[in-house]
């Protein structure tokens, strides 16, 4: 199962590879960026704030 994995990673970075400075591959991913960060922006109060086991226990890095 390893090893289908690795085959895979490898082949999507190549495919990546070769066409990363196509304009639509470039603004595709720059478009992604606010997505990303809001998706994880909203894991994080999720997770923070409808725990009921830690109530009121941030940790801050």
């Amino acid at each position: 199962m390893l090893l289908l994995s690795l085959i895979l990673i490898i082949f999507t970075t190549a495919f990546f590879y070769r066409i990363h400075h196509s304009i639509w591959v470039k603004s595709s991913f720059y478009g992604l960026r606010p997505i990303v960060t809001g998706l994880i922006i909203y894991a994080a109060i999720h997770f923070g704030l409808r725990n009921p086991a830690h109530k009121r226990c941030w940790v801050i890095l």
